[in-house]
């Protein structure tokens, strides 16, 4: 699902994931915690993400490392930042959900510093 090229098929299948997955954390909610994930096809439908899956009782969110959107340092990010720390929301990265899950693509830079430096 994560390396799927189209991104609106890749937010649906994210979004029924993240319905089974507050079905299945909340059989046990007190040890099973989970995070939902976004393709971030825009900055607002990525703030909806973070807003439904404080909704749906997820303690995170995990994100793409390369988003449908712009890339995260571009500033209209500064607004899912900000939703982030007001429903306590944290936000990981995985460098395997994108468009080109291998390793030497995730790693190699297509803007801006690659995560080997």
């Amino acid at each position: 699902m994560c390396g799927h090229p189209d991104l609106e098929y890749k937010d649906t299948c994210m979004q029924a994931y993240n319905r089974w997955l507050e079905t299945f954390c909340g059989a046990q909610p007190n040890r099973l915690l989970g995070l939902a994930q976004s393709v971030v096809l825009s900055v607002d439908s990525a703030i909806e993400h973070v807003m439904r899956a404080k909704a749906q009782g997820m303690v995170g969110m995990l994100m793409p490392s390369r988003p449908g959107y712009a890339g995260y340092d571009h500033t209209d990010y500064d607004a899912l930042w900000q939703c982030s720390v007001d429903f306590d929301i944290p936000m990981c990265f995985h460098i395997f959900i994108s468009d080109d899950c291998g390793v030497k693509e995730v790693l190699a830079p297509k803007r801006g510093y690659g995560a080997s430096g």
